[in-house]
């Protein structure tokens, strides 16, 4: 070897594979944890708010956001597992639609996410968050003035000033906050982490909630 040339050997870096290149990364949009803090946050004022327990109690998503705010989903729980995802999408056929299992193939029913989450299987058709718009809403006009976009952290913003409203709008606020929360960390999540306007008009009164086909819409 001529004097000043390197031998390749020491010219080459063992670079770490990055997360792209793991065969077993994946990009979870659905971030329970992120729920489950924002519950903890306000835990404490929620003990004495029968008001707003009473609201959430006549909602559709009540099974699961009572399952948080009884701690039967813990954090450990709702910790992100990569592998179980890699192995139900090994055994999911993208031509069919449908996983694929020993016994034949099935594919995921509304019947099946309303089994898991707890929500109506009956109603009317979501509407569509296509060309979602800010909607010309009491409820968005005092609270979401200020933002361009739903994220988490505008919502977690608006919900602790909602607890401090001692009028009469505070308890529904509060309600539709948490709900909003839960649309964006479990149910409605997107890699843009936003949460599309549309929603705000689904959720403005119970009745409004009570109309639609929750279960369908995360099929």
């Amino acid at each position: 070897m001529k004097k000043g040339q390197q031998s390749s050997s020491k010219t080459k870096t063992n670079k770490k594979p990055g997360r792209w290149e793991d065969p077993n990364y994946v990009q979870i949009k659905s971030n329970m944890l992120s729920f489950t803090a924002t519950i903890d946050n306000i835990r404490e004022k929620l003990e004495n708010r029968n008001d707003v327990k009473t609201l959430l109690s006549k909602t559709p998503f009540w099974p699961l956001i009572e399952a948080y705010m009884q701690k039967r989903l813990t954090k450990v729980e709702c910790m992100k597992s990569n592998y179980d995802i890699v192995r139900l999408i090994k055994d999911y056929d993208t031509k069919t639609r449908k996983f694929k299992f020993n016994d034949g193939h099935s594919e995921m029913k509304s019947q099946d996410v309303a089994e898991i989450f707890g929500l109506p299987d009956r109603g009317n058709k979501l509407p569509s968050t296509t060309s979602s718009t800010r909607p010309n809403l009491h409820f968005v006009k005092k609270y979401f003035s200020g933002y361009k976009k739903i994220t988490k952290t505008s919502i977690d913003k608006c919900l602790n000033l909602a607890l401090e409203d001692e009028t009469e709008e505070g308890p529904m606020d509060v309600t539709r906050l948490i709900i909003l929360q839960l649309f964006m960390t479990n149910l409605f999540c997107n890699s843009g982490c936003t949460l599309a306007w549309t929603y705000t008009t689904t959720i403005d009164t119970l009745e409004e909630m009570g109309k639609y086909n929750w279960a369908q819409g995360l099929v």
